[in-house]
């Protein structure tokens, strides 16, 4: 199971969970694709080490004008208004880009009896010469929804990588500042522990015919 729609689950009451699910599935493809132009054009730069931004900007919007077509110009308009964001507020606190994750094997990851999956964006140094794992975060999401995301990640980062779960760089790509982020929280991660537990056992009970 994928962190975000788990991440979702957290902060609404169980009698909601089928709606919103069914929700989340058939918007899938919408939400991811709308703004992975954005992810693949900042991975690309950060490659280039800023080097090539009219060839990224011009491969992104071409992106979401060929993925998109009717939709395309407002996609596109989006992805570069993000991108814009990213450019003049975070990337000149990239000291060194390290790898990223967009194409990463998705590896499950034990949970309260369920598999996780979910990785962040990319790994970077920052100014601070600290080794961060940064996701971006270009659509507009509730900040309980946030926190939940991140104490997920967390717990994904934990299980995967050498390295503290307190070094996630999320970058509001609405705002142009940090979400702030301490680290892993213990009230969050039992709710998200709550809501994967409840999850696995809705799950394994049978339907009424």
């Amino acid at each position: 199971m994928h962190i975000y729609p788990l991440s979702r689950l957290v902060n609404a009451h169980p009698v909601c969970w089928e709606d919103l699910l069914k929700s989340i599935e058939e918007g899938k493809e919408f939400a991811f694709s709308w703004y992975q132009p954005l992810r693949e054009a900042v991975v690309s730069y950060c490659q280039a080490r800023g080097s090539n931004r009219n060839l990224v900007v011009k491969r992104m919007r071409a992106q979401a004008l060929a993925t998109w077509r009717s939709n395309g110009p407002k996609v596109a308009k989006a992805n570069e208004d993000a991108f814009d964001v990213f450019e003049s507020s975070f990337y000149p606190r990239i000291k060194s880009f390290q790898r990223e994750f967009l194409r990463d094997r998705q590896t499950e990851v034990p949970f309260e009896g369920l598999l996780i999956t979910g990785a962040p964006h990319f790994k970077a140094i920052d100014e601070n010469d600290e080794e961060q794992f940064v996701l971006l975060l270009p659509a507009k999401w509730t900040r309980n929804d946030v926190r939940a995301y991140l104490e997920l990640l967390s717990v994904i980062i934990e299980a995967r990588f050498p390295k503290s779960s307190k070094s996630i760089w999320c970058m509001d790509l609405r705002s142009g500042k940090d979400v702030n982020w301490r680290g892993p929280n213990k009230r969050m991660r039992t709710k998200c522990a709550k809501a994967a537990r409840l999850f696995k056992r809705l799950g394994q009970a049978p339907r009424t015919p």
